[in-house]
């Protein structure tokens, strides 16, 4: 009835407060979008467009951003593209800071691929948990891939 080994399923993360966010967003999304059929025409109107805008990027990136850790490697999807990999092509685990994260440090698997041309990629791993290191998402990653922590 079971598998013999839950290891041949992909480890599957998603980014933190992922439920939170999807709430928030849609509680906001129904009050801005009954905000909008109100019969006010101001200056504030133009701006609860706006927001309407935010709140459904918000709520698409709580959707659709995860990764997906495999024995074969690693699929990211974010917003509006997914990113297959095999480990050959992720080369390590760094930190830097990013245009997202100006005041603080973020680590990130740096992934090189050159199919059909060499591209280098930066997946953000604190976006799935602060801590991630010493939950589950750093555990399976030290399982699968410890070529990743040898530096470090």
């Amino acid at each position: 009835m079971f598998p013999e080994s839950f290891s041949n399923y992909p480890a599957v993360y998603h980014i933190k407060n992922r439920v939170l966010l999807i709430g928030a967003c849609i509680f906001l999304l129904i009050s801005t979008f009954f905000e909008l059929r109100g019969e006010s025409r101001s200056l504030f109107r133009c701006f609860t467009g706006v927001s309407l805008f935010v709140w459904t990027y918000i709520l698409l990136i709580a959707l659709r951003r995860r990764l997906a850790i495999s024995q074969e490697g690693l699929e990211y999807d974010s917003e509006f593209t997914t990113l297959r990999v095999r480990w050959s092509e992720v080369k390590a685990i760094v930190k830097r800071r990013t245009i997202n994260t100006l005041w603080w440090t973020t680590e990130a698997l740096v992934i090189r691929t050159d199919v059909p041309d060499s591209k280098e990629y930066f997946i953000d791993l604190r976006q799935f948990g602060r801590r991630w290191r010493h939950e589950p998402l750093g555990a399976v990653l030290q399982m699968k891939a410890p070529h990743l922590f040898s530096d470090i």
